[in-house]
């Protein structure tokens, strides 16, 4: 269902989703989120990417909390809600911050040679990528082999080969408001469903329309590394938002989100849910 590939400078990703058979599913959900800086969505957030393998449900609740529609709080109360009403659900990912191309997080996936990869076309994009020295080479390759990956590649250099700065961008969506406003939707509909099943199995969600491939794609979820992820991902904001009023930067998200759960009572519904 997913194939990506990060190296020094540029990553590289299949657009595909699939069922748990391989079938084709339709989706407006990205395998990707692409922060770019000029649409910082939440106060001390930095420009980042984001590469993601596994379920869509784990994906999608992942994503809804990196651009703020569900609190750091509420993604984990939430995150832990559906891996009980779905043990197999599994998520992967890879988070890079833009302006020095560095990896800050990454959990469920691999790293060799120093390149980051994931998802059940990860390893053909490693070993083709060692040919070709190429993430979108890569990732082409991986697709040709993995029928869990398809086209287009999503793909961003953030240099070119002489060291100067590219930011090359194909078929890569950044986001903007209506991306958000997409991601609250399916998110919105995803929590009304974990409601509803009353902890039972979500087979009949639809709105993200695809589960983990048979193939090995991302592990279980992991609680506790990923509130261990989330505590890390805080702290940074936290850090780079002092650092941003201490230069005088505007403090205010360019992106106004919506938020899930904004009244304190349904926050407190949240909480007891869990």
């Amino acid at each position: 269902m997913t194939t990506f590939i990060v190296d020094s400078h540029s990553a590289a990703c299949d657009s595909l989703w699939t069922d748990g058979r391989g079938n084709t599913v339709q989706s407006t959900l990205y395998k990707y989120l692409f922060i770019p800086e000029d649409d910082m969505v939440r106060q001390g957030e930095a420009a980042s990417a984001f590469y993601y393998a596994g379920s869509a449900e784990a994906i999608l609740m992942h994503q809804a909390f990196a651009v703020g529609v569900l609190t750091a709080d509420q993604y984990l109360v939430w995150a832990d809600n559906l891996k009980k009403a779905r043990p197999g659900v599994t998520l992967g990912f890879c988070e890079i911050e833009l302006a020095s191309w560095v990896p800050q997080n990454y959990e469920g996936i691999h790293e060799d040679q120093g390149l980051i990869f994931g998802g059940t076309g990860g390893r053909y994009a490693f070993t083709h990528y060692r040919d070709s020295y190429c993430t979108q080479r890569a990732a082409e390759y991986a697709i040709q082999h993995d029928r869990y990956s398809g086209p287009p590649v999503v793909h961003y250099c953030s240099m070119s080969k002489t060291g100067k700065e590219l930011k090359e961008l194909k078929e890569l969506k950044e986001l903007d408001k209506a991306a958000v406003d997409t991601i609250y939707e399916h998110t919105s509909h995803l929590i009304s469903d974990l409601q509803a099943s009353g902890g039972g199995v979500v087979d009949k969600f639809r709105y993200t329309g695809c589960t983990t491939a048979a193939a090995e794609e991302a592990p279980a979820v992991d609680m506790d590394k990923l509130t261990q992820w989330v505590k890390r991902h805080e702290q940074r904001r936290k850090e780079k938002s002092l650092r941003d009023a201490v230069a005088g930067k505007s403090a205010e998200p360019r992106l106004q989100v919506k938020r899930l759960f904004d009244s304190d009572d349904d926050s407190e519904t949240v909480v007891k849910m869990a």
